[in-house]
């Protein structure tokens, strides 16, 4: 029963998101938040691309070709959001999803 309500709120978010909503995820509550580079940890864009932040606060990556089955949620986020994943934190910024690339100890 608990499934089954759980799976009706997610249906139910899901399909009445709007902008500046709040949306809840596998790992998360999806949140407004613009991207402040962190200059003291690693990154990661697009679960692919490895980045780091400037002095200046500007984000610098590799650019690699990255694997087509990664999913394209990863690159049509909604711009302004974050979320965390696992140990790790996520937003949503123009070129796509760039998440700090911590080792999680599960």
């Amino acid at each position: 029963m608990k499934s089954i309500i759980l799976c009706a709120l997610i249906f139910y978010c899901a399909n009445h998101l709007i902008d500046g909503a709040q949306i809840f995820t596998s790992n998360g509550l999806l949140q407004e938040e613009e991207f402040d580079c962190p200059t003291t940890v690693p990154l990661i864009e697009n679960e692919c691309n490895k980045c780091y932040c400037t002095s200046e606060g500007e984000l610098a990556c590799t650019i690699n070709e990255c694997p087509e089955n990664r999913g394209k949620n990863l690159e049509n986020c909604a711009e302004g959001t974050s979320w965390r994943k696992d140990c790790n934190k996520c937003w949503c910024i123009t070129i796509g999803t760039v998440c700090t690339n911590l080792e999680c100890k599960n």
